[in-house]
């Protein structure tokens, strides 16, 4: 498998918090997830510290469908298909035995998208991950020429009806 490292994904602190088992954590405020609308049950709270919002590394990867590394000593990676994105040492919180990073430190490479309102982190997941159609979507509205008869043929007509699109391009 190839993956896709990225670089670029800046070093964001969660406030100059030192990396200590039982360091003092000022402003550690406990926050609601939701994942796509949904609540979702944590044994570790997301936590607002110092108005960064950190995430319990491990447990939120896997909510999310990420696999969580631990590449080297210290050097932990997010990964998601072919995309890995490494956190930089100096982001990680370790407290309690439980091993925090910022969100923001990978959050928009995996294709979140989230906003704090009060206690509560609502996250979204990225839609590009999505191929094809779901249940109960439809197809776009795109006219196309019939193959033998040259009318205009739109999915609409076959609402409701088993069809099959054979579609070829060039490109």
């Amino acid at each position: 498998m190839i993956y896709t490292i990225v670089m670029w994904a800046l070093p964001i602190l969660c406030s100059g918090i030192a990396v200590a088992e039982n360091s003092e954590v000022r402003n550690m405020q406990g926050l609601e997830l939701r994942l796509d609308g949904r609540p979702v049950a944590m044994e570790t709270a997301v936590r607002l510290v110092d108005g960064k919002v950190c995430v319990p590394f491990d447990a939120f990867c896997r909510v999310v469908g990420a696999k969580a590394e631990e590449v080297s000593e210290g050097q932990l990676t997010v990964c998601k298909g072919d995309l890995c994105v490494p956190i930089q040492a100096e982001e990680v919180v370790v407290r309690e035995g439980v091993t925090f990073v910022p969100l923001d430190g990978f959050g928009e490479a995996l294709g979140l998208s989230w906003a704090l309102a009060g206690d509560v982190l609502s996250v979204r997941s990225s839609m590009g991950d999505q191929i094809g159609l779901s249940i109960g979507q439809f197809p776009p509205e795109v006219p196309l020429p019939d193959l033998y008869t040259g009318e205009r043929v739109s999915a609409a007509a076959y609402r409701g009806k088993k069809a099959i699109f054979y579609m070829w391009a060039s490109w």
